[in-house]
């Protein structure tokens, strides 16, 4: 969520001319061989001539491990018990798909025409399966089996059939074959002796659906700004690459590292520990078709000159009671030096909408100007802070989560379009821009409001529509929220919402509203109205009622 605050916001500041801005330095990349760590990465190649980074091939990878596997018994093929029930630990096909030869999945006499299904989970070009069974004993081995491969579970082809096997580890090549599923019929089943497979193997023409490549640790020299990322890559339909950083002190990775940033899939600002002097990037790649992505060219923007040598930032009080209206202090210490730019705004996201109540500059009041957004507050200073100081901007909110962050930016306007992420340090498990609420609310809608109330939607300009507003709270997962409004008869006139939603403060502009208009467009009769606000729970549903009022 904070990541698309922060380009929404980002597009509001970068009203300075980019032109204006000076060009930041460059960390280039176009042969990503010279640049990988061969103990991390894993499933990606860059041994072509261009060194572009692309995924492995699937000729020496099981395509089949870990994915998914079921299994249908015919006849007296299912694994029983002693007391009759069916046996899950002998009878459970996961076994033949787990790479561990210790482990199996039995078919009985009389089992003949039971297979195994499995699903790759994508598209791939395969062209071998391979059967072992288990202990390699002769007389557990399959004797007749069929196999099918086709892009779905129902219509599949048949690629291959053997009717009097001798092997205890077969292998078998065919055409290769477009498939996510692989089905292994055993057509005969020995009179006296189970089937017992321990693996089945399936290999490929093609690429590995996901590859994970890690940077080594790139020093820039000294502490940066770091900027943005830019990209160049070929992403056939069904291919995707994303981007993760985490940026360091010390060459040496360690717990003093941030954490990998979120994945990025188009340009965006870095999110990572600042300023620093070590960067490592990691690229995912992956795909769902028979087609590789290939990345030509990374380049990572960064800034020598920084906004602030250093920027310490903390939230408090740490604890504040939830759903009640609370003063939270965001102080600031700013160091800064000789090369530094000095900061001209601080943007400050806020979990829940927020009013500024003050703004301190080493404990005196401050000239700045103000915008305020349910996302964020955004605190421009008449002057630019070029001294080491202490800043206390002072909130006012109602906090609704568990835990809230405050992530928080400084800029200059030298920079405007590379802002700096503020330092932040542990207090105990949690970092210093977190605050944790007390307390638990009895009901999950909480503090609905309709204001106008009553309202006119005459179209005189005038109290045209009504504002919903309410904290929806103690919902870490998403439930279904809905939003109506009833006539006195109790018929459904209008669906405002219907859709899924966690804990979330609908007030301010992410209030909901109503324009007095039913389903079809048409407007209302004047009279009273029944809203109804409901949210399903684990407990059951919660409803709110109020009544709304038109007039004209």
């Amino acid at each position: 969520m904070h990541r698309l605050k922060l380009l929404f916001a980002l597009l509001i500041i970068s009203i300075v001319s980019a032109k204006s801005q000076t060009p930041p330095d460059t960390i280039v990349i176009s042969n990503f061989a010279t640049f990988i760590d061969t103990t991390l990465s894993q499933g990606v190649n860059v041994g072509n001539s261009s060194g572009y980074l692309i995924l492995k091939t699937s000729e020496q990878e099981n395509l089949a491990k870990n994915r998914r596997a079921t299994i249908t018994y015919y006849g007296t093929g299912e694994p029983k018990t002693q007391t009759g029930d069916r046996d899950t630990v002998t009878g459970n096909p996961m076994k033949v798909i787990d790479g561990d030869t210790r482990t199996f999945c039995q078919i009985r006499p009389g089992g003949d025409g039971s297979y195994i299904l499995i699903d790759l989970l994508a598209l791939r070009k395969i062209n071998k399966v391979v059967i072992v069974t288990f202990g390699l004993n002769q007389s557990l081995r399959p004797r007749a089996y069929t196999i099918y491969a086709g892009t779905d579970s129902i219509q599949l082809t048949r690629v291959l059939q053997k009717t009097d096997n001798l092997d205890v580890k077969t292998i078998d090549i065919f055409d290769p074959i477009i498939a996510r599923f692989v089905k292994i019929v055993f057509d005969v089943i020995d009179r006296f002796s189970s089937t017992v497979v321990c693996e089945i193997e399936i290999y490929g023409v093609g690429y590995l659906s996901y590859g994970e490549y890690y940077s080594k640790v790139i020093d820039v020299g000294q502490t940066v700004n770091w900027g943005w990322a830019e990209w160049d890559a070929e992403l056939p339909e069904g291919t995707n690459v994303t981007f993760q950083f985490r940026t360091g002190a010390t060459p040496g990775i360690n717990g003093a590292w941030s954490q990998w940033s979120p994945e990025i899939s188009q340009t965006e600002i870095l999110k990572v520990d600042e300023p620093r002097r070590y960067i490592q990037f990691k690229a995912n790649l992956s795909t769902s078709s028979t087609e590789t992505p290939v990345l030509k060219k990374l380049t990572i923007f960064y800034d020598k000159k920084l906004v602030a040598r250093n920027i310490a930032f903390e939230v408090n009080p740490p604890v504040v009671p939830i759903l009640k209206r609370t003063e939270i202090s965001c102080d600031f210490n700013i160091e800064v030096d000789e090369n530094s730019l000095g900061i001209d705004t601080l943007l400050i996201f806020t979990p829940s909408p927020a009013n500024v109540e003050s703004v301190l500059l080493n404990g005196a009041p401050v000239a700045y100007s103000l915008v305020s957004t349910p996302e964020y507050i955004k605190v421009a200073f008449n002057q630019s802070i070029n001294s080491n100081s202490r800043i206390t901007v002072k909130l006012s909110l109602t906090l609704y989560l568990d835990v809230n962050e405050f992530p928080t930016v400084a800029i200059s306007k030298i920079t405007p379009l590379n802002p700096q992420f503020v330092n932040v340090y542990k207090r105990g498990d949690l970092s210093s821009w977190t605050v944790l609420t007390t307390g638990v609310s009895e009901k999950l809608i909480v503090d609905l409001q309709v204001n106008p109330n009553p309202f006119s939607p005459n179209g005189d300009g005038l109290n045209d529509q009504t504002q919903i507003s309410f904290f929806l709270s103690n919902l870490n997962i998403e439930r279904n929220l809905k939003i109506q409004i009833f006539d006195l008869t109790g018929k459904l006139i209008k669906t405002v919402f219907d859709g899924p939603s966690k804990a979330f403060a609908y007030i301010s502009s992410n209030s909901f509203l109503w324009d007095g208009r039913d389903d079809n467009g048409k407007l209302v009769r004047p009279g009273v109205y029944l809203l109804r606000v409901m949210i399903n729970a684990d407990a059951g549903a919660e409803s709110i009622f109020k009544t709304i009022t038109v007039v004209y």
